[in-house]
């Protein structure tokens, strides 16, 4: 199936930050962070990653890709709230 999807595209831009919102968006209201501002930084660390053009294949994004997103968004959130 991975070898299938390699075949594909990853996201788009605006599919790539959709995601990483709705799976950010409950720790976002405990660290107070609105739905803005974390596709603010969603954006910004999608940016500093290379842009949705590097996400890679569907395959790349699904293993590898979407976790280093919400990864990078998610510190992004700690240091956020830590100000």
């Amino acid at each position: 199936m991975m070898d299938y999807m390699s075949e594909y595209p990853g996201p788009g831009e605006d599919a790539a930050i959709e995601y990483v919102v709705n799976h950010l968006k409950n720790d976002a209201s405990v660290f107070e962070i609105t739905t803005d501002l974390l596709t603010k930084m969603t954006k910004k660390e999608l940016d500093l990653m290379g842009g949705a053009s590097k996400l890679g294949s569907q395959a790349g994004w699904i293993a590898f890709s979407s976790k280093e997103l919400v990864l990078r968004v998610r510190k992004q959130m700690a240091s956020h709230s830590s100000i």
